[in-house]
């Protein structure tokens, strides 16, 4: 970090765990300018890195293709089509939350189960005939 509280390209690249690749590939994009360029080195400040944080928030948790990143953080405040974006991918973490839960709900369920072979026990394969009964109707 220099005097002004600038981060160059190779640290915040190490620091956030991404490669300056990443970085240069953001700015190419227009999600991430940096504050300066010094020699040719790209410098960021702390608004660009808490939007860096952003970008690898929505990028990660939901496996968020940089398209659809893109056309939230660059939407205009009324964009009907960022707000769909958004939903898409808030309603893909719904669905991905709820087949984790099912999943933790079954190996908890493997940890304290009576059964020798817990894959055998009649709650569980209870469970599992209501779930394909709701699958296939």
């Amino acid at each position: 970090m220099d005097e002004a509280g600038l981060l160059p390209i190779g640290e915040v690249a190490e620091k956030f765990g991404i490669r300056t690749s990443a970085l240069r590939y953001y700015d190419e994009l227009g999600l991430l300018k940096p504050v300066e360029r010094r020699a040719g080195r790209r410098w960021y400040g702390a608004a660009e890195l808490r939007r860096l944080v952003l970008i690898q928030l929505y990028a990660d948790s939901g496996q968020m293709p940089l398209r659809d990143v893109a056309r939230i953080l660059m939407a205009e405040p009324d964009d009907r089509v960022s707000h769909e974006v958004i939903e898409k991918h808030v309603d893909a973490l719904d669905r991905r939350m709820a087949q984790l839960a099912g999943a933790r709900h079954h190996l908890r369920h493997h940890l304290t189960c009576e059964h020798d072979n817990p894959s055998r026990c009649p709650a569980l394969e209870e469970d599992l005939r209501n779930r394909v009964d709701e699958i296939i109707g």
